[in-house]
């Protein structure tokens, strides 16, 4: 009887791990916006790509998918002329864009905290790039952000040096193997490095 108990007991834990949802859930509202479409967009190469459209019903509507990662993407309606942007996790978010069409909350995303609380921030004169990367080192939005905005603002070591604090975890992060690209470069240019190879055409062309 033990034995058939300690069966069915697992039994109902599979069950229960399999009903955990896998992918993203986008629950949102538009601000005084009761009907039309919205854009899911994907970022990349510094543009934004449709990857999908949702119909906005009373002013909500719903995105459903999977990512492989966190990764930034964008929402636009048809009227917004540039996409409020959010990290995408397989989660279920909460997500509210104001009626201005910038502005944008999004609840139930560790990722998007990170990414929100610092979206002025690092526009900042002085901003500490280097605190953000050692408080949240596995964020994948912290190293967006020292990917996007301060590869060229920082020296070569001091990049280096906040480069190596971002998490093994984020290895294959686009936004870290971008980085590491820009680090190469840099490395190849500096003072002292035998300058890559590069041709020009001559009065002849």
């Amino acid at each position: 009887m033990k034995q058939f108990c300690m069966m069915a007991l697992a039994g109902l834990l599979v069950v229960g791990c399999q009903e955990v949802p896998k992918g993203y859930v986008i629950n949102g509202e538009v601000e005084n916006m009761p009907d039309g479409k919205i854009y899911l967009k994907s970022f990349r190469n510094k543009m934004f790509f449709d990857v999908d459209t949702a119909e906005i019903k009373d002013g909500k509507f719903t995105f459903k998918g999977e990512v492989d990662q966190p990764l930034l993407f964008g929402l636009a309606t048809e009227s917004m002329n540039y996409p409020v942007q959010l990290f995408l996790e397989n989660t279920d978010m909460n997500v509210k864009i104001g009626n201005d069409g910038e502005t944008i909350t999004v609840q139930n995303s560790p990722v998007n905290d990170v990414f929100q609380e610092n979206a002025e921030k690092v526009f900042e004169e002085g901003y500490d790039i280097d605190s953000l990367i050692s408080k949240y080192p596995d964020s994948p939005a912290a190293a967006f952000y020292l990917y996007r905005y301060f590869t060229y603002q920082l020296s070569l070591d001091d990049l280096k040096a906040t480069r190596a604090k971002i998490s093994p975890a984020l290895a294959n992060s686009p936004y870290v193997k971008d980085l590491d690209g820009i680090i190469k470069q840099l490395e190849h240019v500096q003072i002292g490095q035998v300058a890559p190879e590069f041709s020009l055409p001559d009065t002849a062309g």
